[in-house]
C-alpha cells in the first residue's frame, strides 16, 4: 500500500541549491544555522541516477519506503503561508550503510565551503572554520531519502496551499517532525498544472492502491479510487508505460530500480579496494574491468524484492548479448545482491558464466 505525504523541511530563500540562513524556531536547523534539507534542490544531489535529498522521518515512513512505496511532497511556510515545494515519489529510504556510500561518492564532506559562506551559520561557529568542519564532519551523512531521477521534481517557485481545500482546516501539520497524509486526488490537484506533461510521478499517483488508513482526515470528497483516477489522469497528463518492474527486468532500465544503484556501487567500491580499475556504463555493460590481465563483463542484479534465481535468468540473457555484441573474448560474470542457491551457482559456471554475490559483508566469487 503507498502513502503520498506533505512533509515539513525548513525555508529556503535560494530555492534549495545550498543552505540560506533562514532563522529557524526550533530543532536541529535552529541550534546549527541550517538544515540538510537545504541542498535538496541541488544538482549535485544526483547520484547514480537516483535524486538523494533529506527530511526529518517517522518509523511509518520508513516501513513505506522499503520498497518503494512513499511519495513525499516537501512543504515549508513562510510569512504565515505554506507552500509545496516540489514531489519525489518511489522513494526509498537509505541505510546507514547506504548513506556512507553515497556522501562519499558525492563528497558532501567537502560542503562546508558553503556552509561557511552562511553568516547565521558562521556565527553559531564563533567564527572557527575549525569548529565547524569539525560538527560538518560528525553531521555529514544525513542524506535519508532516495528515488529515481525521472521521479523527482522541484518547482521553479513554491506553490501556495489552500489547507481548507486539503483538510478542511485553517493550516496543515508544520512541525518538522511530523507529516500531514493525502490522498492521491489532493496530491494532484497541487501539482498537476506544475508539473511538465507525462511526468512520471503522476503515473505513480494514478497506479496503485494508497493506504485508506492514513486519510481520517480528508474530506470524503477528496478521495478517489485509482480507477477513477485512472481515468481522468491518463492519456491527458500521464502515460500508459510499462510498469517499473517490466522497464527494469525487460527494457534495462537501471534508473527505475533504486537497488541497482547501491549494488552496483558496492562493486564497484570492492574493485577498487582491491586495485582493480573499473569502467561503469559502457555499451551498456553495467562494469567492466580487467584482472589478472583478463577482460570481465559484469551484469549485476539486485535481489532485494526477488529471488536470486529469477535474477540471474534475466542476467544471463543479456551478458551473452553483451558479449556477442561488443567482444566474444571477454568472461562474463553475473553479480546478484544475495548469495545463491548451491544448484544456481553450478547452473551458471555450467555455462561458462562466473557468479559473484554480496553476502552482507563484501562480495564473494564463484570462477568458472
Amino acid at each position: 500500500m503507498k502513502a503520498i505525504i506533505l512533509k515539513p523541511i525548513v525555508w529556503n530563500s535560494k530555492n534549495y541549491t545550498k543552505p540560506s540562513g533562514h532563522k529557524a524556531s526550533s530543532g536541529f536547523a535552529k541550534d546549527y544555522g541550517y538544515g540538510h534539507e537545504e541542498w535538496n534542490n541541488s544538482k549535485n544531489n544526483i547520484w547514480r541516477n537516483q535524486r538523494v535529498f533529506h527530511t526529518e522521518h517517522s518509523k511509518k515512513l520508513l516501513d513505506y519506503s522499503k520498497n518503494g512505496e512513499l511519495g513525499i511532497i516537501p512543504i515549508a511556510s513562510f510569512d504565515s503561508v505554506q507552500y509545496a515545494l516540489g514531489i519525489a515519489t518511489n522513494v526509498y529510504n537509505n541505510s546507514e550503510g547506504q548513506m556512507e556510500i553515497i556522501t562519499k561518492e558525492l563528497n558532501i564532506l567537502e560542503r562546508t565551503d558553503e556552509l561557511w559562506e552562511v553568516k547565521s551559520v558562521r556565527e553559531i561557529f564563533n567564527n572557527s572554520r575549525k569548529e565547524l568542519d569539525a560538527h560538518w564532519k560528525k553531521h555529514h551523512k544525513w542524506l535519508l531519502w532516495r528515488c529515481p531521477e525521472s521521479q523527482f521534481h522541484w518547482f521553479k517557485k513554491p506553490i501556495p496551499l489552500n489547507p481548507q481545500n486539503i483538510t478542511g482546516k485553517q493550516k496543515v501539520i508544520s512541525m518538522h517532525g511530523s507529516y500531514q497524509a493525502i490522498s492521491p486526488e489532493i496530491a494532484l490537484e497541487i501539482l498537476i498544472k506544475n508539473l511538465p506533461k507525462n511526468h512520471k510521478c503522476i503515473n505513480w499517483l494514478v497506479e496503485g492502491e494508497f493506504d485508506e488508513n492514513l486519510l481520517k482526515e480528508i474530506p470524503t470528497n477528496k478521495k478517489s479510487s485509482s480507477q477513477k483516477l485512472r481515468k481522468k489522469y491518463k492519456g491527458k497528463y500521464a502515460n500508459s508505460t510499462s510498469n517499473s518492474i517490466f522497464e527494469y527486468w525487460v527494457e534495462g532500465k537501471r534508473t527505475v530500480n533504486p537497488h541497482h544503484s547501491i549494488l552496483q556501487a558496492k562493486f564497484v567500491s570492492y574493485l577498487k579496494k582491491n586495485k582493480v580499475i573499473p569502467v561503469e556504463d559502457k555499451d551498456f555493460i553495467d562494469v567492466q574491468y580487467e584482472e589478472n590481465g583478463v577482460l570481465y563483463f559484469s551484469e549485476l542484479k539486485p535481489t532485494d524484492n526477488i529471488k536470486t534465481k529469477y535474477a540471474i535468468r534475466s542476467a544471463i540473457g543479456q551478458i551473452l548479448e553483451y558479449s556477442y555484441k561488443s567482444n566474444k573474448k571477454a568472461k562474463l560474470e553475473i553479480v546478484v545482491g544475495s548469495k545463491p542457491k548451491k544448484e544456481e551457482i553450478e547452473f551458471v559456471k555450467s555455462l561458462d558464466i562466473s557468479i559473484t554475490y554480496w553476502n552482507g559483508k563484501s562480495f564473494i566469487k564463484n570462477r568458472v
